[in-house]
């Protein structure tokens, strides 16, 4: 049974009034000074640990502190506070990242590491950020926007996300929760969650050692709303569970982890039922070694295996029933060797050596019964299995010079020998300058994507036979950054211009095949000629008391066009793409969120955010053919949340969270060419959660 929100806040008010006070008083939470903030060391841009301020790139970090103060769920609530991050809702539940402009259907255009190693589902090349990684477990968060490809390489095109996990803990901690949906224009339905998690960590002469555990269970339900009004939805539910386990012995460390992810839905417009279930693995090692004084040796290794099932069922209008089954195995392995020299204190040289292997099989199984009401067609069944697999042979080198006073001169390059394409070479150029009051950087930059095993393997009608013949997308950024700290401020303003080529986007494609049952076409990868992305990028602290902090990020695009841009209906050919040169479609101009933080007293905080998008539709001079219709629904929207968290003593804490407080009904229009329907964003979602440290 539902209860009122009224309800809820009502009671939490209650339990904040009856829990005793703290038995010793919380460090304020806010105690951190702006410099200190400023002066975060980070590892993302650069093989260096380096200052926020001296790094060669812009980086935002976000820590567990943060996440936790702010009561976020999913690594989706922590990205859309990150300047130049926009979220796309996709059909089947999850998110996409759009970071800077650069579109994506499969998150296949952003890197995202994990202690170190990539996340990313080798076949579709994506990862998901919703539910499978559990933010309890994270320690630290670095987001690098722009490419990362003189320290990452292949694949670190639009941003990378580098996830620290935690070395240190003892608790226990749970999440339940409700949420409303709209199941049809006028209707809405309930559904819950519920979470729970454990961590502990001890040490002795063997060395230290760190085991986290998650469960997540939830009932779910998905509404789509397509651009003629006719609504639809889909039933879910989720089961995730996600381990870790960690060791240290003085400068050699080791873990593992495992996750299995469960996410079944039903069509309730069409009662088609599909679903998928995912399992994922991973063996990392790390060695620091003293070759001198001065000269460190890091090695580290990984092995990750990743395995995919999605089984079929459906029913469709023309009454043929049919089951078939996808599965997708990939595995990952990589040896890297980087030696850091720091000569002095005005120059710091690194070099080194990397080997990345991965290999990756997709089959499907399909068969077709009719019912003896059926018209005469062609029964399919087909069994396909395809192997691949690649070696990456990859040097690199960075050089940092003190020059000019308080300038430092960044040079990067790297070299990558690929078994499947063409080698690649990219390179880093950075000025920067920082006082304890200001700083900026000069940033120059590139890096590549290569397809996806899905893109490349997948033939776009009969009449290849070879590999989809795809080349890498090349990307290219300058930046310029300014920041400055005036009394209880912090500031920092970033100008971004991309320029891409070989753009690689799925369109759709009229099957030539007369065996087929269906006429429809798919999804097929194409290389795109250019497309240039510039914008701006502000972000403001603003310390008002050692009670209150406020938190402002402003994105903006200045231009987003593409040459060739138009997504066609009737291509069997690359020579059949029409050259128009043309606005993104579905990209907000305007991104904005608000965070007030406030500090009732030791035990008692209030934090409040607020996201807003800008109109997200199809822009005026697009080409729009049967698949994509300017009557989308693809609003500008605000979205408010607000998170209530009570320190009741030393070791219990509980919290209430309403996100989407408003109730706010927002579709995301879909990236997906092959449908019109929207997706639901967001859901009022309310929980209460309690986290016991020991």
């Amino acid at each position: 049974m539902k209860m009122p929100l009224k309800i809820q806040t009502m009671l939490f008010v209650s339990l904040l009034s009856l829990c005793q006070k703290s038995v010793a008083q919380q460090e304020d939470v806010f105690n951190l000074s702006l410099a200190q903030l400023a002066d975060l060391n980070v590892s993302v841009a650069s093989n260096f640990l380096l200052s926020l301020k001296s790094t060669p790139g812009i980086v935002r970090v976000v820590d567990s502190e943060t996440i936790a103060n702010n009561g976020w769920n999913s690594l989706e609530q922590i990205l859309m506070h990150v300047p130049g991050v926009q979220i796309s809702v996709s059909k089947n539940g999850h998110s996409n990242i759009w970071m800077r402009g650069v579109q994506n259907r499969n998150n296949n255009k952003v890197l995202l590491l994990v202690d170190g190693v990539p996340q990313h589902d080798l076949y579709y090349g994506n990862f998901h950020i919703t539910h499978q990684l559990p933010v309890q477990q994270i320690e630290k968060i670095e987001i690098l926007s722009g490419p990362g490809g003189v320290v990452h390489g292949a694949n670190s095109f639009a941003g990378v996300i580098a996830i620290h996990t935690k070395k240190k803990g003892k608790s226990i901690g749970f999440k339940a929760g409700t949420q409303t949906s709209y199941a049809s224009i006028s209707d809405t339905e309930q559904s819950s969650s519920g979470q729970i998690f454990a961590e502990y960590d001890w040490n002795n002469d063997y060395g230290d050692f760190y085991v986290f555990a998650n469960h997540l269970q939830q009932d779910g339900f998905q509404p789509q709303l397509n651009r003629k009004g006719e609504f639809y939805s889909r039933d879910t539910s989720i089961e995730s569970r996600y381990y870790l386990g960690k060791y240290q012995y003085k400068d050699f460390s080791a873990q593992i982890n495992y996750s299995d992810y469960s996410y079944p839905y039903i069509n309730t417009k069409s009662d088609r039922w599909q679903g998928y279930d995912k399992q994922t693995s991973s063996i990392a090692l790390d060695y620091l070694y003293s070759v001198s004084d001065k000269v460190d040796l890091k090695l580290s290794a990984f092995h990750r295996d990743y395995d995919f099932k999605r089984p079929k069922t459906y029913y469709d209008e023309t009454r043929i029933e049919a089951s078939g089954e996808s599965l997708h195995d990939t595995s990952e392995q990589g040896l890297n060797a980087t030696f850091l020299w720091p000569i002095s204190d005005q120059r710091h040289v690194s070099f080194g050596i990397n080997f990345s292997k991965d290999w990756a099989r997709s089959s499907y199984e399909n068969n077709t019964d009719f019912p003896v009401s059926a018209p005469a067609v062609t029964v399919i069944e087909a069994s396909l299995v395809e192997d691949a697999s690649r070696n990456v042979l990859g040097f690199y080198t960075e050089f940092q010079q003190h020059i000019l006073g308080e300038h430092w001169l960044h040079l990067g390059l790297r070299h990558d020998e690929l078994s499947d394409f063409e080698s690649q070479s990219n390179y880093r150029i950075s000025l920067t300058h920082e006082n304890d009051a200001f700083y900026y950087k000069l940033l120059l930059g590139t890096s590549y994507r290569v397809p996806s095993y899905r893109e490349y393997l997948k033939k776009y009608n009969s009449s290849f036979t070879q590999k989809n013949p795809l080349q890498p997308e090349q990307i290219r950024t300058l930046e310029l950054a300014t920041g400055f700290t005036i009394k209880e401020h912090e500031i920092l303003l970033v100008w971004y211009s991309n320029h891409y080529e070989d753009f690689i986007k799925e369109v759709n494609v009229n099957t030539v095949d007369s065996v087929l049952i269906s006429a429809d076409g798919d999804e097929y990868g194409f290389n795109f000629d250019e497309i240039e992305v510039s914008g701006l990028e502000l972000s403001w602290l603003w310390k008002v008391s050692n009670k209150l902090n406020i938190n402002t990020s402003l994105s903006y695009i200045l231009e987003a066009t593409e040459d060739p841009g138009t997504l066609s209906q009737n291509i069997t050919s690359p020579s059949d793409i029409p050259s128009n040169k043309t606005d993104l479609m579905f990209l907000a101009d305007n991104t904005t969120s608000l965070q007030l933080n406030y500090s009732f007293n030791a035990s008692n905080q209030l934090y409040w955010d607020i996201i807003y998008y800008s109109d997200r539709g199809v822009p005026s001079d697009y080409q729009t053919g049967a698949q994509i219709q300017q009557a989308d629904n693809s609003d500008g929207f605000w979205l408010a949340n607000i998170h209530l968290k009570r320190q009741v003593n030393d070791t219990v804490s509980v919290a209430l969270k309403v996100e989407n407080v408003f109730d706010e009904n927002i579709y995301s229009p879909t990236p997906d060419p092959a449908s019109d329907y929207d997706n639901q964003w967001s859901r009022r979602y309310i929980d209460l959660s309690a986290q016991w440290v020991f």
